[in-house]
Formats: C-alpha cells, structure tokens, sequence
C-alpha cells in the first residue's frame, strides 16, 4: 500500500510538471540568450512547442560561467547553439568581450554538462581587427560543412559579416567577409547582428541589424533588413534601400533570431533601449519568401508577444531560437533517456583549434564618412579612441 501512494505521489508530480510543456507536440523550439544586465553570469535556455509560451529551464540559472576573453572581464553576449544530429552533440558560441578578436565555443551532449570553453581566433589574421561580435553556426547544407559567421570590425572599415567553415569544429578555413553593403554613394557601412535561416530549395535569407546612427543616414536606422541569395554565403539580392531590404522594424532593434513555425517565418529581435518592450517579432508567410522577388513590406505583420508558463512576458536580451529533437528536451526536462543512435564524439580543447592564415592579404575598404555610427548604438561612442588602444591583450586558457 505504501509503495502504491509513493507512484501515485510520484505519477501526479510527473503530470504536473509535463503539463507545462505539450509532450505531445512533434516540434519543439529552445531559445538561447542572456539578459543586458547580467551579461557576466552567463546564458539560459527556454523551450516551447510554438514559439509563443517558453518554459524557462532551471528557473533561469545560467548554463556556466563565462571564463575566457582577451582582457580581465568575460563574457556571454549573444549567445548561439547549433545542434549537430550526426553526433548528437550542441555546439555554443557566443561572444567573450566587447573589444577582442574572437568568439568564445564550448559543447554538450545534454545541455548540462559542457566542455572546456575554448577561443576561436577567427580575427587574427585579418588586419587591424577591433571586434568579433554576435557569432553564429549553420549547417551549409550545399558544403556539407558548418558555417561560423560572425561582425568584424577592423581598421577604418566599420563592422562586416565575416565566416569561416568547419567540419570538426577543430580546423576552421580563412576567414573571409560574404556581405558587406553599401549605401547610395557605394560606401559601405556598418551592420551586425547576421542571423541565417533556409527558406527553400537554394534560397537563404540573412537578416541583420543597420548599425548606423540616424542622424547620419538622415533617417530610420539601427532597425533589422534582410537580403536573400542562393547559398548562405550570397550572391545577394540588391534591394531598394542601400542594396538591401526595406527595414521590417522600428529604430533600436537588434539581435534577430528567424524560425519557421507552420507555414510563418518569425523573425524574433531585441528592443535594446527598451527592454520591456512587448514588440520583439514580425512574422510572414513562408510562400512570399520562396519566389524571386522580394516580399511587399505589407506583408510583414506583428509576431506573437512571448509569454513565460505562469502568463508573464518573456523578455530576453539577444539571443537564439532553433528547432531541436523532441528525445533530446525530454531527456534535459524529464530525464527520460535518449536512445538516439549517435556517431562518437570527442570535446574540442584549446590546442586543437587551427585556423588557416589568408593565402593574400585581406584588401580593406574605407568606410564612408556618412556611415561610420558609434558602433554600439549605445554607451560607448563618447569614449577616446586612444582608451580602446591601451588593452593589451593576453589569452587566457580556463
């Protein structure tokens, strides 16, 4: 009788906890980000079967601590996890400082346990780098390959989208820059913030963020654009506005983060200045992306307000929503096993990465005089050039 009320406790506290998530559901979406003001701690994950309610995991306790950078103060913007169902592995980056010239990696089997945190020098080749912001992984489906993509900044050139590619996540190839637009005079100005995403046979859309200052364009900036192409690195469609896109939001957004829920593309962003802000997704009919020519502005609507399972809003700062397997959630949530059948897999450390040195020096671009921005859109602008130049940078093995 005993053990009988003992499953019974047992089987009702179980019920009680799978109400909060459809178990039922096929799909299932995590979302990776951190908060602006607790950028030292460290990452979080959500998870929801519609994009719209997200059970926060671990009452939002961060994944682990931020520990490498080059300087004195780590840590943990930007937060991206790529999920590799070879080997059942997922794979974090996220980015280490606010001046430095790499982006930081660690990997999980269950999301719990997580290998040493490893560097990437991905901007030491490339001349006069300043910064490596808001990396990204995506499979290259065309190259069988993983694309690491990331913002660089270096010399006077403002902050381009640079890649690498990966097999091993060990040897990455000569970074090089694969978008890089330009304004009505040819200059090219400064974006960040790239985030990827297949919407169809040899169709990729990459949405990014316009990170110069309004005053200087005469207009609307610091907003998400969007260029597509026929692989994750382009050629991309020249639009209208600077050769990209019309903007699909307000001024002062950033970090977008795109999934595919029915027959809706979602695009999810970060409302910097106002971070409790409700408007964070615009969404479109996924059959407007897939034809030649761009979608009307029109036909961009507003995207679902997020809530958390008790109803309170969802307000994360930057971060990253992919699909991953059902088995692997339940595993982390429920503890119930994964019997995924999984190709082996060994933790990358710091001595195993290698990244191939430009065959010919990186050319450099002069950046436009109307669109150098601050950079940062925020906080930083003011401060001397000769502060950023008194780092002196060390790295550090944790």
């Amino acid at each position: 009788m005993k053990l009988l009320k003992t499953l019974l406790l047992t089987l009702s506290l179980s019920f009680a906890i799978w109400a909060q998530l459809d178990t039922t559901a096929e799909r299932f979406f995590m979302y990776v980000y951190f908060y602006n003001s607790q950028e030292n701690a460290g990452a979080r994950l959500a998870f929801s079967t519609d994009g719209e309610r997200w059970l926060k995991y671990n009452d939002e306790k961060p994944l682990f601590k931020p520990l490498i950078c080059d300087g004195d103060d780590p840590l943990m913007r930007d937060p991206n996890i790529y999920f590799d169902s070879k080997t059942g592995v997922f794979h974090m980056t996220w980015t280490t400082q606010w001046r430095q010239d790499n982006i930081g990696y660690s990997s999980s089997k269950n999301l719990k346990e997580w290998s040493e945190q490893v560097m990437l020098p991905l901007g030491e080749s490339v001349p006069n780098c300043k910064v490596c912001w808001a990396p990204e992984f995506f499979y290259d489906d065309i190259k069988d390959s993983v694309m690491v993509f990331w913002s660089l900044e270096r010399g006077t050139i403002g902050k381009e989208a640079f890649y690498s590619m990966t097999k091993d996540f060990k040897h990455y190839t000569e970074p090089k820059t694969y978008f890089r637009p330009k304004n009505k005079f040819g200059e090219v100005y400064n974006i960040i913030d790239e985030t990827l995403i297949k919407v169809g046979p040899q169709k990729y859309y990459l949405f990014f963020k316009d990170e110069r200052d309004p005053g200087q364009i005469g207009g609307p900036a610091k907003d998400i654009h969007f260029v597509f192409g026929p692989t994750p690195q382009g050629p991309w469609w020249q639009g209208p506005h600077d050769s990209v896109s019309y903007a699909i939001t307000k001024m002062f957004y950033e970090g977008p983060t795109a999934y595919i829920y029915g027959d809706e593309l979602r695009v999810v962003y970060d409302p910097f200045l106002t971070p409790s802000s409700t408007d964070r997704s615009r969404v479109i009919k996924l059959s407007l992306l897939q034809g030649p020519d761009a979608p009307d502005s029109s036909a961009w609507t507003t995207g679902p307000v997020m809530k958390d399972m008790d109803g309170g809003n969802f307000l994360p700062s930057h971060g990253s929503i992919s699909e991953v397997p059902k088995a692997k959630v339940l595993q982390l949530l429920y503890n119930i096993p994964d019997n995924t059948p999984y190709q082996s897999w060994t933790p990358v450390t710091q001595d195993d990465i290698v990244v191939d040195k430009p065959a010919a020096p990186i050319r450099e671009y002069r950046l436009g005089k109307r669109n150098v921005g601050c950079g940062t859109g925020v906080g930083l602008a003011f401060l001397p050039p000769i502060a950023f130049k008194a780092f002196r940078k060390r790295k550090k093995k944790n």
